[in-house]
C-alpha cells in the first residue's frame, strides 16, 4: 500500500483498505493486520484506521471480533447496488417491491406454523374493530 495524502485521512484510509478487501489482498475470513500495521502501512494514526474499520464494518465488508482482531467479511463492493437503487426510476422501484413482496409471502407461507396462523385471523378479526 502507498502512504496516504493528508486530506480526508479517513476517507483515504477507507478507499486504500476497501481497494486492499476488494482487491483481495485478504481472504473472506483472514485476519487483517492489527491497529499499528496498518497505520503505519498507511501512513495514518490509528485512531484514523479504528474509524476507516467502523465505517467498512457498517458495509458489511469487515467484521471485528472483540479481543481477536478485524476479518474479511467480504470482498463484494456493497455500494454498488445502493447506488444503483438511488438512480432507479420510480416505475423500476416499484417492479423491485413487487418481486421482494411475493417472495416475502412466498417464505412466510413456507414458514408459517399453526400459531402463527391464530395470530393472523385474531389480528384480522381485531381490525374490523378499530
Amino acid at each position: 500500500m502507498q502512504p496516504l495524502a493528508k486530506t480526508k485521512l479517513a476517507d483515504t484510509a477507507i478507499e486504500a483498505i476497501r481497494t486492499e478487501i476488494l482487491g483481495k489482498r485478504w481472504a473472506v475470513g483472514e485476519k487483517l493486520p492489527n491497529e499499528t500495521t496498518l497505520s503505519s502501512m498507511l501512513c495514518v494514526s490509528r485512531g484514523t484506521i479504528r474509524e476507516a474499520v467502523r465505517v467498512l464494518v457498517s458495509q458489511g465488508l469487515l467484521e471485528t471480533r472483540q479481543g481477536s482482531g478485524t476479518y474479511v467479511l467480504s470482498t463484494t463492493d456493497t455500494r454498488l447496488p445502493l447506488t444503483m437503487a438511488r438512480r432507479a426510476g420510480l416505475r423500476d422501484l416499484f417492479e423491485a417491491r413487487c418481486a421482494l413482496d411475493v417472495e416475502a409471502a412466498r417464505l412466510a407461507s413456507l414458514r408459517q406454523t399453526p400459531e402463527i396462523i391464530a395470530e393472523l385471523r385474531a389480528l384480522l378479526a381485531k381490525r374490523g374493530q378499530f
